[in-house]
């Protein structure tokens, strides 16, 4: 009985020294990591040689914390008798825009932006009539395209 209560004695002064040498750090853990052990041998008085052995796996424990998420402050409302930001809004430059000539009465706005006379009724072809309209009208236009439109279309070329 002497023998067994020294032998106790033993591995409780053992696990008292393992404590204070190793620290209360908890160990590593993670993956590939063993588990700690730890052994402790007591020595044995001079009555029969008994030799005790003794062998702890100790648990790997992690603790995590997660701490809740701070808390956003309040926003205050705009005043609702507020006037909103003054703004200027985007305006593109102005185009220059040519100069149109200013045709008379009888004279009207080709599409090279010049002033030519228009249709009129003659006994003869007058000086700088282009062609002759199915009407009988003389058409000064200076191209092809839309000439005696308005006349019936072009009766001949002149």
């Amino acid at each position: 009985m002497r023998n067994r209560f020294i032998a106790l004695l033993g591995i409780a002064l053992a696990g008292a020294l393992t404590l204070l040498l190793g620290g209360c750090a908890s160990p590593p853990s993670g993956p590939g990591l063993v588990a700690a052990t730890a052994s402790t041998t007591s020595a044995t008085s001079s009555a029969p040689a008994t030799t005790t052995s003794t062998t702890t796996t100790a648990p790997l424990t992690t603790t995590t914390s997660v701490s809740p998420p701070a808390a956003a402050a309040p926003v205050a409302p705009a005043p609702i008798d507020s006037a909103p930001p003054a703004t200027t809004a985007y305006q593109p430059p102005v185009a220059a825009v040519p100069a149109q000539p200013i045709c008379g009465n009888d004279s009207y706005l080709n599409s090279d932006n010049q002033c030519v006379h228009r249709p009129q009724s003659a006994p003869a072809a007058p000086p700088g009539a282009t062609a002759r309209c199915t009407d009988g009208t003389y058409s000064y236009s200076q191209h092809r395209s839309g000439t005696c439109s308005h006349h019936g279309g072009v009766a001949a070329w002149l």
